[in-house]
């Protein structure tokens, strides 16, 4: 016979498990919600930026970008002019999304690409929105 014990006891591991499985569908992106970008953000298909190692810092004219390539933003830094677009060109073969405090993008495939344009000075630091670990900065002078 179960006793009340086994009954609150098998309640709690049934309430952790949903909670649990829950927080790792969100943390990985399984929610769809994304918010509403403070400024027009373009996704156009177009042909992936090559030369850019991860980890470097590059200074580019209007127009700059940075490629997504092996779970990694190439360059990481950007360094560019109030004024400027970034497009950021995916060559993985899953979907990445830009996440920041001024934008947010919907997941964009291999071969398409997402365009900012950067109004205001300032340090603006980004991650993937699916693969948080995927981390870049855009620094507009």
């Amino acid at each position: 016979m179960i006793s009340t014990d086994d009954i609150k006891f098998y309640s709690f591991i049934a309430i952790f498990v949903i909670v649990v499985a829950g927080g790792v569908y969100l943390y990985f992106g399984g929610s769809k919600n994304f918010t509403q970008p403070k400024q027009e953000v373009k996704t156009t298909q177009s042909q992936p930026a090559q030369g850019n190692q991860p980890g470097t810092v590059a200074s580019a004219p209007t127009g700059s970008s940075v490629t997504i390539k092996n779970f990694a933003f190439s360059p990481s830094v950007l360094r560019i002019k109030a004024g400027d677009t970034v497009t950021w060109t995916n060559q993985d073969s899953i979907p990445h999304s830009i996440k920041s405090t001024i934008f947010n993008s919907s997941p964009f495939n291999q071969g398409n690409s997402v365009s900012f344009k950067f109004e205001q000075k300032g340090a603006y630091d980004y991650t993937c929105g699916i693969h948080p670990a995927m981390t870049g900065q855009i620094v507009v002078e």
